[in-house]
């Protein structure tokens, strides 16, 4: 696996990644080192969390810079570093990718065997439709399905959390905070 030099302007993503991954550790929709977060530095090059590093806590230096065009897993990367590489790989749009394990929408899939959560606000059919599918498939298989849900922005996966991804940090904290408000009226 070939060094990969991070320049200088660059830096501005990592930083911005690190802001709203504070910010979603602080609003408690991921905990203790659960989640994980990644950014599109250029075409096939990425910066993506540590595994085993808090949200809450982040430095430059608890983020790897990978060439997602190497089919090799550089080691200590996040334990879903396949799922974002697939993302990226897929829509060259996206620039962030955010994987946050909020409480109550995954109460919300446990608590059931539904596929989809109805909105049962105004808001919420306005940003998700009238239905907002629930993936319920053996995590490890995730990546092989997320080409149909790519134009979300978003994807649930039962019992493990949201995955959000975007060219916007903001839009995604929003996304991810307005489904954990629809789970939170749907308990």
């Amino acid at each position: 696996m070939k060094k990969i030099v991070v320049e200088p302007n660059e830096l501005r993503i990592l930083h911005d990644i690190i802001k709203v991954s504070k910010k979603v550790y602080e609003l408690g929709l991921t905990i203790g080192k659960s989640g994980n977060v990644s950014g599109r530095i250029r075409d096939s090059i990425i910066v993506i969390k540590k595994t085993g590093k808090s949200m809450g806590k982040l430095k430059p230096k608890d983020f790897l810079v990978v060439d997602i065009l190497d089919d090799d897993i550089p080691k200590g990367v996040s334990s879903d570093y396949i799922i974002h590489r697939e993302i990226y790989l897929n829509n060259p749009n996206v620039k962030y990718v955010l994987h946050t394990h909020p409480a109550k929408l995954i109460k919300l899939t446990l608590s059931n065997e539904e596929t989809v959560i109805y909105p049962k606000t105004y808001e919420g059919r306005v940003y998700f439709g009238e239905e907002i599918p629930i993936v319920r498939i053996e995590h490890g298989k995730l990546h092989k399905i997320l080409r149909k849900y790519l134009d979300r922005k978003f994807l649930i996966e039962a019992g493990h959390g949201v995955y959000v991804f975007s060219d916007n940090l903001n839009e995604m904290l929003f996304l991810i905070e307005e489904l954990e408000y629809l789970a939170s009226l749907s308990l």
